[in-house]
């Protein structure tokens, strides 16, 4: 916020090469990072699978970070992060019974996740686990003048009020992957589509247009 305030470009380089250090070297594969909320040497991850690794205050504010560099240059890198990060630490950090929230996600092989509870457990993953969950149409899409960037594969309706454009993504991801986007609505200028091929697409995207 810094940089966006100030137009100081050395608050930018610091944020880019702050997410860059932490996800090239200190995040898991889930997204996550950290043993009990530290980090440690890049090449020491495999002595740090623990019972309170990955806190999900650290993911909480990565998506934060990732949302903004995202807006700064929107480069697939970021969305396919945030994707990674959202799906398999964030969507699973709330028990669906209950509605609890994890404070760390253990990476200790066949170990358990540990939740909160309504009257005992109040950490501050609690505070921004509620927060999260308000949060998944956040990152769906972004734009520029004339450019509108789908990020994620998340069923949603957009409304670009300024174009007068509006958006229905239908799919069902990840356990397909394939998703719809039905334009509702004809802008009203030239809109250039722009959708984010993931790393883990085993080949190029392909399209369908009117069927």
């Amino acid at each position: 916020r810094r940089y966006e305030v100030t137009g100081d470009a050395d608050f930018r380089a610091i944020a880019e090469h702050f997410w860059n250090l932490v996800v090239s070297n200190h995040s898991f594969v889930i997204g996550g990072n950290s043993d009990r909320e530290h980090f440690f040497p890049a090449d020491q991850a495999e002595r740090h699978l623990g019972p309170e690794t990955a806190e999900t205050c650290n993911t909480y504010n990565m998506l934060r970070l990732t949302t903004h560099l995202l807006e700064w240059d929107p480069q697939a890198v970021y969305g396919d992060f945030y994707e990674r990060a959202l799906y398999n630490q964030i969507l699973p950090s709330q028990e669906p019974r209950r509605a609890m929230f994890t404070y760390f996600v253990s990476l200790k092989p066949g170990h358990f996740r540990t939740y909160s509870n309504p009257t005992n457990s109040f950490w501050c993953c609690v505070g921004t686990g509620m927060e999260n969950h308000t949060k998944y149409g956040e990152a769906v899409y972004f734009h520029g003048a004339d450019d509108l960037y789908v990020n994620l594969f998340i069923p949603s309706e957009l409304t670009w009020k300024e174009k007068s454009l509006v958006l229905d993504q239908r799919t069902t991801y990840p356990n397909t992957g394939e998703t719809e986007l039905r334009f509702k609505s004809r802008p009203s200028g030239p809109v250039t589509l722009k959708v984010r091929c993931p790393t883990w697409a085993a080949a190029p995207l392909s399209f369908q247009i009117n069927g």
